[in-house]
């Protein structure tokens, strides 16, 4: 997974304050990005709850003020979150749990959390699309 990659004009970003309660804005945006890709239900709801989860870790780790940045891609046959800190001097690596890691593993084909060329942490989700709905 490519961290230092140039933004795309289809990427839908959204930036959110690192706090729980707005997780749900999370779900919405993943969910609708995800629909346009005709993913099932089961798979849309395996996004949301990945993005949550991924989500969760940068909130646990970030620091007061701190906000979330989002951002959700459209390739031909997957779909690619990326979530990081907007303004990511003040972020703190986020850690996934023994239980977070074996969420995500049975939601997504891929996830990880890399550093870009800047020493910023980025977490990623990969959903591909069954063969039987490409």
């Amino acid at each position: 997974m490519t961290v230092d990659r140039a933004p795309d004009p289809a990427d839908v970003v959204l930036t959110l304050p690192a706090e729980a309660e707005f997780l749900r804005a999370v779900r919405l945006l993943v969910a609708a990005v995800a629909t346009l890709l005709q993913f099932g239900y089961d798979e849309v709801e395996d996004l949301r709850r990945a993005a949550d989860e991924m989500c969760h870790s940068f909130i646990v780790a970030a620091r007061p003020g701190d906000r979330l940045r989002l951002g959700a891609r459209l390739e031909k046959d997957r779909m690619i979150v990326e979530v990081g800190y907007e303004d990511p001097a003040l972020g703190r690596i986020p850690e996934i749990s023994e239980l977070s890691h074996r969420i995500l593993v049975s939601l997504v084909d891929e996830y990880d959390i890399a550093l870009d060329a800047g020493g910023n942490p980025v977490g990623f989700l990969v959903k591909v699309v069954p063969v039987g709905q490409r």
